[in-house]
């Protein structure tokens, strides 16, 4: 990434055509056209975000909340407020790793793990090559759908 030095104020000013020159300047080869087309998906996404109004969902959903305890994010409630909006409350495993080490090493397994218990992958017909032993089943299927939330700050 780059750093654009430009407040707010000074990116209004602009005269129509002059943000590409402003990327220009700082490294950035961007044509009108992309520009165009950037800012266009940019605006689109902040629209429907200012715009979106969640429901809470009616129906049972199997969900699963993996958080990420090593972070330096305000305290959040224990299901980071997904509780409110779904009909039936998240399995809530916590996980020694922050957002990034979540990916590496036995945090991986235990995310690994955590998705398999709460059903969001299958578990291995014939063992689980961790402990080779028999699989552990899930749950017989129910009229439900399973999510799986995953993040320290609360966000899909």
């Amino acid at each position: 990434g780059v750093a654009v030095r430009a407040d707010r104020d000074a990116l209004r000013a602009l005269a129509d055509g002059d943000a590409g020159a402003l990327l220009q300047a700082h490294g950035i080869a961007m044509d009108r056209t992309q520009f165009d087309t950037l800012y266009g998906v940019f605006r689109a996404n902040l629209d429907n975000f200012a715009r979106y109004r969640p429901q809470r969902l009616a129906q049972p959903l199997q969900a699963c909340l993996v958080r990420a305890t090593r972070t330096d994010a305000a305290p959040r409630a224990h299901d980071y407020g997904w509780g409110g909006w779904l009909a039936s409350p998240p399995a809530v495993v916590d996980i020694d790793a922050d957002h990034f080490s979540l990916l590496d090493g036995a945090a991986a397994q235990r995310l690994a793990d955590a998705l398999r218990d709460c059903g969001a992958v299958p578990h291995d017909a014939a063992t689980d090559a961790r402990h080779d032993t028999p699989a552990r089943r899930p749950p017989a299927p129910r009229e439900t759908t399973t999510a799986t939330i995953t993040d320290q700050r609360g966000t899909t």
